[in-house]
């Protein structure tokens, strides 16, 4: 993601999101490869900053915790399951980001703590759903500038999954 947002601010972000944000009127027109470039880019540099480090943080319990396997599948399934819901959801707005992957591995982490909560630190439960609760609370203060579709797609996507896996 960072190698792709360099390569984006270097080419200059206007061509970069002109080509592969996520456009729902171009989707609808053909251009369905918008529904994965556009989790790949990022609006600025807090945008991947966050992105960034939320995926180091989530990334690094989903390895310990799961399959070490399981990260791409969830993240890329669940970036595409937000993709698809903020299509839907939200036909009017153009999107970047990997919040529907990273809200879907919090989303497979909060199954796995529900699952396995015995043999997991009780912190673990109460951070991911402390979690959350403050990317809702974001995505609610932010909406006019936060994907809450694609969050709320994204982590579907990830529950679904750790359902069917643990």
């Amino acid at each position: 993601l960072v190698l792709l947002f360099g390569i984006q601010f270097h080419a200059g972000s206007d061509p970069a999101l002109h080509a592969a944000a996520l456009v729902k009127p171009a989707v609808w027109k053909g251009e369905w490869w918008r529904l994965i470039t556009g989790t790949l880019l990022h609006a600025n540099f807090i945008h991947i900053a966050f992105n960034g480090i939320f995926l180091i943080q989530i990334g690094r319990e989903m390895e310990r915790l799961a399959h070490p396997l399981l990260l791409p599948v969830v993240f890329f399934s669940a970036a595409l399951c937000g993709s698809v819901a903020s299509l839907l959801l939200l036909p009017n707005i153009a999107s970047v980001g990997a919040s529907g992957g990273l809200m879907g591995l919090l989303g497979f982490l909060t199954i796995l703590g529900a699952r396995k909560g015995r043999a997991l630190p009780r912190a673990f439960q109460q951070g991911n759903l402390a979690t959350l609760a403050l990317i809702t609370g974001l995505g609610l203060a932010a909406y006019y500038m936060i994907d809450n579709a694609g969050h709320l797609g994204g982590a579907a996507a990830g529950a679904l999954i750790g359902l069917a896996a643990i």
